[in-house]
């Protein structure tokens, strides 16, 4: 607590993100497994004449209602993508310490976390899985931006 302190760093602000998304992940969620059913669409859509007109399938040939074993895959893929390249600015920066506990629970959280995302991911609506994929497709090009700009730091 007294590094955080020192350098004036709030632990839980890698949070916020997360805590704001939460909402919009639970509305997608009963927007998609409930709302594009014909009886309930008259609620969610009152302002469109005819809401049976609505269709699901979005490019052409993802359906947003249903499960998308493929996109889930790839939810893990890019999961593990980011997972991996976080951890690389882990060992570069600790190369001459001993391996810390840390470090080993992120080694087997590496593969763990993407294996639970594709279980997880497999019985959500599509389009639930496709936010999931943006924004870790946002994440890393976040990451690869922190790691550019704490690689100029280390430099100066």
């Amino acid at each position: 607590m007294e590094l955080y302190k020192e350098h004036k760093i709030n632990p839980f602000s890698g949070c916020l993100p997360l805590i704001i998304q939460l909402p919009v992940l639970l509305a997608l969620y009963k927007a998609l497994s409930a709302g594009l059913k014909p009886e309930s669409l008259s609620y969610l859509y009152p302002f469109i004449h005819n809401p049976g007109l609505i269709k699901e399938m979005a490019f052409g040939f993802i359906n947003l209602a249903k499960g998308a074993p493929l996109l889930a895959v790839i939810a893990g893929l890019l999961q593990w993508f980011q997972s991996k390249q976080a951890m690389s600015l882990q060992t570069s920066t600790s190369l001459n310490e001993p391996e810390s506990p840390a470090l080993k629970i992120n080694r087997q959280m590496l593969y763990f976390f993407p294996i639970m995302v594709i279980i997880i991911a497999w019985n959500l609506p599509a389009g639930l899985v496709i936010y999931w994929v943006v924004s870790t497709i946002f994440s890393i090009f976040e990451q690869v931006y922190v790691n550019q700009k704490y690689k100029q730091n280390t430099r100066n």
